[in-house]
């Protein structure tokens, strides 16, 4: 019984808020210029819940071959997106963080800079430590002048 009731009262409502947004003007009145039209509220969308990654270390580790062969074929794009989900979903492990480096490579051989030196701190910050691998790898050649690419090489340990 109370269902009904509220639901009752929930329809009156709406049917109230339509009226008075959608009310015709009277006859003869003219609107004013400095007055917007009255609109009905906008409902924002409805924002989803992120679904949790059910990505396994075994399915990672079968990505992260598909994420190398996109990468081998010069399918930056495709290597990204795989590199980004591993390290996203295990960002601390070994695969996480060196799936991040190779993000950083994808996005370096694209020439997209900002993206491949956030990647390439995302890696060094996660636990990636071959900076004499990261020093001597062709696929970063395009980051070695920029200052972000130096401050991170600041971070080799002596």
């Amino acid at each position: 019984m109370v269902k009904t009731w509220v639901g009752t009262i929930v329809v009156v409502y709406l049917a109230f808020v339509c009226y008075i947004v959608a009310a015709p003007q009277e006859k003869g009145q003219e609107p004013k210029k400095d007055e917007p039209k009255k609109e009905a509220p906008k409902e924002e969308p409805k924002k989803e819940e992120p679904k949790e990654d059910s990505l396994t270390q075994e399915e990672a580790a079968e990505l992260f071959k598909k994420g190398m062969e996109h990468h081998q074929n010069k399918e930056y794009a495709e290597a990204i997106a795989i590199f980004k989900r591993i390290s996203n979903k295990f960002p601390k492990e070994n695969g996480g963080f060196t799936a991040a480096y190779n993000a950083a490579c994808a996005y370096a051989l694209k020439g997209e800079k900002a993206p491949a030196l956030e990647w390439l701190e995302t890696s060094i910050n996660n636990g990636f430590d071959q900076f004499d691998h990261i020093e001597k790898d062709t696929d970063l050649d395009s980051l070695r002048d920029e200052p972000k690419y130096k401050e991170l090489m600041n971070r080799k340990p002596m």
